[in-house]
């Protein structure tokens, strides 16, 4: 009976509203439907086919009290603004369009050959699809897409004309043709590398690794683990060089080869590529201090920290600016 109710209901409303012959019969019947939506008969087991999606979506309607949310009501699956599926065995995602106020949606790690639904997510921003089967991608429907990772798939053709407001793009791993904004170029995907911080309390120097034996054989030697210092790009074309004073005992870090050659001449042990530097448009600064009452190990201090950056600077040391650059702190 209240479903009945409900749709003599959406009638009347819709018979207010036609007072003219210019609304055609199939809108009046699309604006029962979507009332009809509204009022909670939506039949999850109709709509969403795929059981394993069935289930995360259900999952995700728990929070909002319900104990067994089928049918459900527009307004709940509203509430549903993020959803993970990743490597969850789904093989469609038909179905996702009701989950219309989706903003993040991550269905990597699936067998889906195609995104069915998701030009109907018109408010998604973010959006993980690799490591599926995808063939084509075209995203013209999510014009408010930020970020997106399409790598590892088999696509031919992507499609992201219509995405002006794309940030973060991850794709590659398939040989993509692909068809982008003028000037847009696809790099390879980057990995995170945590670059560890440690302190010397006898010589008062400061070291950075990614190196977790050598991490562990430091803190053996009495170097106190200060934690993350910032997450570095695994590689780019900005390598930062990393030199060792065996008379000091110091380390010294620089992306300027000039500086790096000059240490070199002066007695410095060339060790290489520490790690690379991020882009500056994107990355986050790391900054260079030094301290010119430093006797020998710790002159130069390196930190993601603007604040730490800054007491230093009212300690006497020296601000020497932006040394490189992570991608997060």
């Amino acid at each position: 009976m209240k479903r009945k109710f409900t749709a003599l209901m959406a009638a009347a409303m819709v018979a207010s509203i036609v007072s003219t012959p210019v609304m055609a019969q199939e809108t009046a019947a699309a604006l029962i439907e979507e009332i009809t939506q509204e009022a909670g008969t939506i039949d999850l087991e109709k709509e969403i086919p795929d059981s394993n999606l069935r289930k995360k979506v259900i999952d995700a309607l728990k929070p909002t009290g319900q104990e067994n949310p089928n049918p459900v009501s527009q307004s709940d699956l509203d509430k549903i603004t993020s959803l993970t599926v990743n490597e969850a065995g789904i093989s469609t995602l038909r179905g996702i369009e009701l989950l219309r106020k989706l903003k993040e949606l991550d269905c990597s790690g699936n067998s889906l050959t195609i995104l069915e639904g998701i030009e109907k997510l018109k408010d998604l921003e973010d959006l993980n699809c690799s490591n599926n089967k995808l063939v084509e991608l075209n995203l013209a429907g999510n014009k408010k897409l930020k970020t997106l990772n399409c790598s590892n798939n088999n696509l031919t053709k992507l499609d992201l004309s219509q995405n002006t407001n794309l940030e973060n793009l991850t794709a590659g791993g398939d040989g993509l043709n692909t068809l982008l904004p003028p000037g847009t170029e696809i790099p390879d995907p980057i990995q995170l590398v945590e670059m560890v911080r440690l302190y010397n309390p006898n010589s008062g120097e400061h070291f950075y690794t990614a190196d977790e034996a050598e991490k562990a054989d430091l803190i053996k030697r009495g170097w106190k683990d200060e934690g993350l210092g910032w997450i570095a790009p695994d590689k780019t074309d900005s390598p930062v060089y990393r030199l060792y004073n065996p008379n000091a005992g110091d380390h010294h870090y620089t992306m300027n080869t000039e500086e790096r050659d000059a240490l070199k001449s002066l007695g410095w042990k060339d060790e290489g590529i520490g790690w690379y530097s991020m882009e500056e448009e994107i990355g986050v600064p790391v900054y260079r201090s030094y301290n010119p009452n430093a006797a020998k190990a710790g002159a130069h201090h390196y930190t993601s920290s603007i604040a730490e950056h800054n007491q230093l600077s009212i300690f006497g040391w020296k601000d020497e600016g932006v040394a490189w650059y992570g991608i997060r702190s």
